[in-house]
């Protein structure tokens, strides 16, 4: 889906499926025994006592000699590497792996602009999200202030339905330079997106709990002051059956003054995703308010119900023009077995006018929840009038 955001017009490089180019930067990969284990030592992953140990355990044994991958394997099967770490030291890389107080232990997804890993506390050995920013960003434009931002604005906001941001920091190499990176809650859930590619439309009760729940987050940020501006389907993510908001790096904070706004210094009038973009945003993302958010969640709920997004096209200017003159096709005509209520409520989120549709999200979370219970309980039902 395309990204309508000024402050990316000069497009990050893709990154490899194994994440960031610069995150771990590699030396020769090592072609004895004595090379890998110095890699592993300089990598912060093990000891050098722990390393040393293992010296005299392979002095001891007889036979032949073990290569570096044969050794690898061990260290795996002791639990004092994961395969990945593994892998990537044989590949020639040693740094990287720690950054503050939290070690990599595998890589789980790229972004444009940041790689996330699975990583774990070096002392208490909590596991944990850590997200980096590519090193080539840093210093461009307001990519390193954005990031900084979303844990801002996540710190700001306890509650099940985000994710909880644990920690900032920046770690210097001297290879990669600066790693900026941040640590959030650890999750092996899927984002929304992910769930609707695999599956195919949710269950229409279904797809309601899972909106009911980001408007009871969405209510809790309102009323910190914070609009997400960028809500959609690969920004909620399934975790344990609770849904969570993620990714608030382009959120507008209400209490900040124009000196202070990312959107006005960098020149950025559209800021969002064209697929799930407001009216009133695509003029003016500045100026925002909660009802913008209550649009955009609206269309994740018409992609949840139907299983695409409410405008079709690949150009961002296209879809945006969709959003501000057309209306989309109707639920119970994509899918005759979605209750008129839910269809009802979803139409009154993706209003053109903000003042045509939910006030608060509390307002929308409360709407849900009756549409759920009238669904699931059989006197809760509206009476149909009897035929005459």
């Amino acid at each position: 889906m395309p990204v309508v955001q000024v402050f990316t017009a000069a497009q990050a490089a893709k990154v490899s499926p194994e994440g960031p180019p610069t995150a771990l930067a590699p030396t020769a990969a090592p072609t004895s025994v004595e090379t890998f284990l110095e890699h592993v030592v300089n990598s912060r992953l093990v000891g050098r006592d722990k390393v040393s140990a293992l010296r005299k355990q392979l002095n001891g044994e007889t036979g032949k000699p073990l290569t570096p991958a044969q050794l690898g394997e061990r260290l795996v099967e002791q639990g004092q590497l994961t395969r990945w770490q593994m892998q990537k030291i044989l590949a020639g890389k040693h740094e990287g792996f720690v950054l503050g107080n939290y070690r990599l232990r595998d890589h789980i997804d790229n972004g444009s602009i940041a790689a996330v890993f699975e990583a774990e506390h070096c002392m208490t050995h909590e596991r944990v999200a850590l997200k980096i920013l590519l090193p080539h960003l840093a210093d461009k434009t307001s990519y390193l202030e954005r990031f900084h931002r979303e844990a801002r604005a996540a710190q700001k906001l306890n509650h099940p339905n985000v994710v909880q941001v644990l920690d900032v920091g920046r770690e210097d190499y001297p290879s990669t330079g600066p790693l900026n990176y941040l640590v959030t809650e650890f999750s092996t859930g899927k984002t929304l997106d992910h769930l609707v590619q695999k599956d195919g439309p949710l269950e229409p009760d279904t797809a309601t709990e899972y909106i009911r729940q980001a408007a009871k987050g969405l209510a809790r940020a309102h009323a910190c002051g914070v609009i997400h501006r960028n809500m959609k389907p690969s920004n909620l993510l399934l975790d344990d059956g609770d849904i969570k908001i993620m990714n608030l790096g382009v959120a507008r904070f209400l209490d900040e003054d124009d000196s202070e706004s990312l959107t006005l210094r960098y020149q950025e009038k559209v800021i969002g995703t064209a697929g799930f973009m407001a009216p009133e945003q695509m003029q003016n993302s500045h100026e925002v308010d909660a009802r913008t958010d209550l649009y955009s969640l609206g269309c994740v709920y018409y992609f949840l119900l139907s299983g695409r997004a409410p405008f079709a096209g690949s150009e961002g200017v296209t879809l945006m023009l969709k959003h501000l003159t057309e209306n989309p096709v109707s639920l119970q005509q994509l899918r005759p077995a979605i209750p008129a209520e839910m269809e009802a409520i979803c139409s009154k989120m993706m209003a053109k006018r903000p003042d045509a549709r939910y006030a608060t999200a509390g307002d929308l979370a409360n709407d849900l929840n009756t549409c759920l219970v009238r669904s699931t309980i059989g006197w809760a039902r509206p009476k149909t009038q009897a035929a005459v």
